[in-house]
């Protein structure tokens, strides 16, 4: 029996230094982490014209300038008395369309500071917390652009024929060039076209900043807790684009007359910028682990929704523009040394 109720009484005092070490949650306390961030932007983006015709810019997000809208205009046509005859046209046709929905994700190192305090109710570990991260948190989505064709005609009639087409921007240009090209014999032409370009956007921030409420289940010495609330982060946004046509060893050829070498280039830039502040939830869990003389280890996994914003680019050579809006979410996972006060 002795036996017995001395293991009773060790249980007991177990059961007792337990309690006692629950307590520890209790009060204030602060503390410092690292750690990585993952930024992660998702792309929107709305494109348009000048409202001119034939527009420049973005039309059922398809870019076309001044050397598209040129090429585009080219025909061949019967100068003299019709004969009958009909041109051969291969179409232009559209150029291929830009995403409208693309999106990408960096990452980084973070470092925290943060103070709180708990209460405590038997299991039970109840919190407040205010805390800044520092660290180059940011992501940049970018979407490639090529497309390529070649736009050829013809006209073979003996009382005339001829190429004509609208020089937008003056953008073709060659040795005995004209928007209107004849020959008595028949004329032909042929005009490789390509368009490259690169639309590019981004969002940065330095810091962020929250204020959370933390509750969590304590046994001995661990406590898993679920925290969450209200982030603020000045927000960044910037959107680059550039974009390239260009007509290369294009050729206009009668019978009779010499062949034209036609070619042309035009670069289309549009930029623009703007900072905001945002201010999101934020959610997560930790788990948090007591040592001696009132420190504590904690691993934490936060995410941070800073919801959508747009910036918008422009450029000075046309009155085309595009919107870009990004949602942005930002990812943490940090290990911190907490101190009890």
């Amino acid at each position: 029996m002795n036996g017995v109720a001395q293991g009773v009484l060790c249980l007991l005092a177990g059961l007792s230094g337990a309690a006692q070490a629950q307590t520890v949650w209790t009060g204030p306390y602060g503390g410092v982490g690292l750690g990585a961030g993952r930024a992660k932007s998702s792309a929107s983006a709305a494109l348009g014209h000048d409202g001119q015709t034939p527009a420049l810019g973005w039309t059922a997000n398809r870019f076309r300038g001044d050397v598209y809208n040129a090429v585009n205009s080219m025909q061949a046509v019967d100068y003299g008395p019709p004969m009958g005859m009909t041109p051969t046209v291969v179409s232009f046709g559209p150029s291929s369309e830009w995403a409208t929905q693309w999106g990408a994700a960096s990452s980084g190192e973070v470092a925290q500071v943060f103070g709180g305090v708990n209460w405590q109710a038997a299991n039970w570990v109840y919190g407040v917390e205010a805390r800044s991260s520092f660290g180059n948190f940011g992501a940049g989505a970018v979407q490639d652009h090529a497309f390529a064709a070649t736009k050829v005609g013809s006209f073979t009639d003996y009382e005339g024929a001829a190429v004509t087409l609208t020089n937008y921007g003056n953008a073709l240009s060659g040795v005995g060039f004209s928007e209107s090209m004849d020959d008595w014999q028949g004329v032909a032409y042929s005009m490789p076209f390509t368009q490259t370009g690169r639309l590019a956007s981004q969002v940065k921030l330095d810091g962020v900043n929250a204020a959370l409420a933390r509750v969590g289940y304590a046994q001995d010495q661990w406590l898993l807790y679920a925290v969450g609330g209200v982030a603020h982060a000045r927000v960044k946004l910037s959107t680059q684009a550039e974009i390239t046509e260009t007509v290369t060893g294009g050729t206009v050829t009668g019978r009779y007359m010499n062949t034209v070498q036609v070619g042309g280039s035009k670069t289309y830039s549009f930029a623009g910028s703007q900072s905001r502040d945002r201010l999101g939830p934020a959610w997560g869990l930790g788990l948090q682990w007591q040592m001696e003389n009132g420190l504590q280890l904690r691993l934490e996994a936060l995410r941070q929704d800073f919801g959508s914003a747009s910036v918008t680019g422009v450029s000075s050579q046309t009155q085309a523009t595009y919107s870009i809006r990004q949602r942005i979410l930002i990812d943490q996972l940090t290990l911190a040394v907490v101190k009890r006060f």
